[in-house]
C-alpha cells in the first residue's frame, strides 16, 4: 500500500524543510541545489498522492465487500423466516453505518487521514520550493546588478554604511513619533 522510500521520512522532511531557507552569501550553492531539492519534493509529493489514491481504492473495495456480505446475510436470514420476507430489510443508511463502524474501514479511514495530511504538507513544501526558486533567481539578478555592493551613487557599500543608514532611519522614526506625541499633547492642552 504505502510507497517504500529509501530515505527515512522524518530526517528527509526535516532536511527538506530546512532547505527552503536561502543564504544570500551562498547563492551559487543554493542555485545548484535547487533543482535536486525540488525534484525530491516533487517525487515525494507524487508518491504521497499515489498513496492517498491507493487507500481510497482500498476503502471502496472494503465497503463493497462488506455491503455484499451484509446483503447476502440478510437474504439468507430472510429465506428461513417468512416474517422477514415481508419486511424491507436493512435500509441503505443502516448498512452504511454498519460498514463505517467496522474495524477494517475505520483503520483504512485513519490511514487515509494520515496520508492526506502528509500529502498536504508535501504540496505546501513543493510550493515553497517553487517560490524559493523564484527568490533565488531574483537574488542572483540583484547580485549581478550589484545591488548588495553599491549605493545608488555607484559607491561600494560597506556594512558600516548599512548600519549607519539603518540607525538614521530608526532615529528619524523615533523623532517623528516624538513630534506626533508633542502635537497631540499641544492639541489636548488647547482644548
Amino acid at each position: 500500500m504505502a510507497s517504500k522510500n529509501k530515505e527515512p521520512q522524518f530526517d528527509l522532511m526535516k532536511e527538506l524543510n530546512s532547505g527552503v531557507v536561502i543564504n544570500k552569501h551562498s547563492l551559487d550553492d543554493d542555485n545548484e541545489a535547487q533543482p535536486e531539492l525540488f525534484r525530491r519534493v516533487a517525487n515525494l509529493t507524487a508518491s504521497a498522492k499515489s498513496d492517498v489514491e491507493e487507500i481510497k481504492r482500498e476503502i471502496d473495495i472494503a465497503e463493497d465487500e462488506l455491503y455484499v456480505q451484509l446483503r447476502t446475510k440478510e437474504a439468507e436470514e430472510a429465506n428461513g423466516d417468512e416474517d422477514n420476507k415481508r419486511s424491507k430489510g436493512m435500509s441503505e443508511n443502516h448498512i452504511k453505518a454498519k460498514i463505517g463502524a467496522t474495524p477494517r474501514v475505520v483503520k483504512l479511514v485513519r490511514q487515509l487521514s494520515v496520508a492526506e495530511r502528509k500529502l498536504n504538507e508535501l504540496q505546501a513544501l513543493k510550493e515553497s520550493y517553487i517560490q524559493r526558486g523564484h527568490s533565488i533567481r531574483g537574488e542572483i539578478d540583484l547580485y549581478h546588478d550589484e545591488y548588495w555592493q553599491r549605493e545608488s551613487g555607484g559607491k561600494r557599500r560597506t556594512d558600516a554604511v548599512d548600519r549607519a543608514a539603518k540607525r538614521n532611519i530608526e532615529e528619524a522614526g523615533e523623532m517623528r513619533t516624538r513630534m506626533s506625541r508633542h502635537k497631540r499633547k499641544e492639541s489636548d492642552d488647547d482644548d
